[in-house]
């Protein structure tokens, strides 16, 4: 299974970069086989995460969501269901804009 994410491409995170409280921000992962399910986790430090599910858009042929970012400081991580076993995409070891499993 191979999944597409990068934070420095607006065809995967739109508004780019940080973002001020208030503003909705869209999320989208390419998955290139089907899968159960995608979640994307927001959290903060000292907080438990929140899961939002991504639906799949058969326009784009990715799995979005959208999310009304009330404040600063977010982490975010994507967890992707496949075969019953959960994988995550989380930022590649070069720490760029690209995710890479794990």
């Amino acid at each position: 299974m191979r999944a597409t994410f990068n934070s420095w491409d607006t065809k995967y995170k739109q508004p780019f970069g940080a973002t001020r409280a208030n503003t909705s921000v869209k999320w989208a992962v390419e998955v290139d086989e089907e899968i159960q399910e995608i979640t994307l986790w927001l959290t903060k430090n000292n907080e438990s995460p929140v899961a939002y599910p991504m639906t799949f858009n058969d326009e784009s042929k990715m799995y979005e969501t959208s999310v009304k970012i009330s404040s600063s400081g977010l982490y975010y991580y994507f967890n992707i269901k496949q075969n019953d076993q959960f994988y995550f995409l989380e930022r590649s070891q070069d720490g760029f804009g690209d995710r890479e499993i794990t």
